[in-house]
């Protein structure tokens, strides 16, 4: 019998994230997964109206999501996501995970997503500008807080000009 962690980081994103599939009536759109388990792989689930990625890149383990058809600066991560809504905090997201911990991460963040997050799963993106603008406000603060100073102007410009445009045309709201 296999150990846990002889499952390749693939495998385990479709034993833990299978419940899109099975219940949300997602497809994989696309996957990969390189030669070496402890390197990059992904995963990207996409329904009629949301694209969900669960990716890693070294140590970094990122579940996104962003409206199907959207520009790439509208995809947003799951520890901004829930803090931007009061569902959890992001230090309850692991981002930085060692291999062995991978299936850990990815069935927390599973839980976390068909728990309380069911209404993006669905395509609900009624928040979605409040979470990119969460976004930003929480960059600005975190930055100056860092370093004593505002954040450069034009640091978030590309998704400031996408919220306008999406708020002029009253999607999202």
């Amino acid at each position: 019998m296999a150990r846990m962690t002889d499952k390749t980081f693939v495998e385990m994103v479709h034993q833990h994230f299978g419940f899109l599939i099975n219940e949300f009536q997602y497809k994989v759109n696309q996957e990969y997964q390189s030669q070496d388990q402890y390197d990059s792989g992904f995963v990207e689930f996409t329904s009629s109206t949301v694209v969900l990625q669960v990716k890693k890149d070294g140590q970094n383990l990122l579940v996104s999501i962003m409206p199907r058809g959207e520009p790439e600066v509208s995809r947003e991560y799951l520890p901004t996501i829930s803090e931007a809504l009061s569902v959890f905090k992001a230090e309850e997201c692991p981002v930085i995970v060692a291999p062995h911990e991978y299936e850990k991460a990815l069935n927390l963040y599973a839980s976390l997503l068909k728990e309380n997050l069911k209404n993006l799963l669905v395509g609900d993106f009624s928040q979605w500008l409040e979470i990119l603008r969460f976004k930003i406000e929480d960059r600005k603060k975190d930055y100056f807080s860092w370093t004593g100073k505002k954040l450069p102007p034009n640091t978030f410009r590309q998704l400031e000009e996408y919220i306008r445009s999406k708020k002029t045309q009253g999607h999202y709201t």
